[in-house]
């Protein structure tokens, strides 16, 4: 079967289904529109419904690589990427964060990997 003849499981974290943004070191951008049957904003629920063979889905990153080393799910196009996903803290004050505030920050960077401030 075709990767375009699946059943597609649309993850909205940033609720915008309708487009994804491919793209290729030789192929350049391509713009894709989406549509599936089922939409939503948990990681949890599209993950599950992938894993339970109703289609594919698109991952973040960090849900999508233990799965696959766990040999549970492949990686359909490979060569392509797609544009990352900005990750935000939105606090009361701008200066002069708690320290529990600015603890939580901290260890957020650290577990995704992210130094840029």
């Amino acid at each position: 079967m075709g990767v375009f003849l699946m059943q597609l499981t649309n993850f909205t974290p940033l609720g915008d289904p309708a487009f994804i943004e491919l793209r290729h070191a030789s192929h350049g951008v391509r713009r894709l529109r989406m549509r599936g049957r089922l939409s939503t904003d948990e990681a949890p629920t599209a993950r599950a419904s992938t894993l339970a063979g109703h289609g594919v889905v698109r991952l973040l990153r960090i849900d999508a690589d233990p799965l696959i080393r766990e040999g549970r799910l492949i990686p359909l196009l490979p060569r392509w990427t797609l544009p990352g996903m900005g990750c935000y803290a939105i606090a009361a004050r701008r200066d002069d964060q708690p320290l529990k505030v600015v603890r939580c920050i901290e260890s957020v960077r650290a577990y995704f990997g992210n130094t840029d401030a």
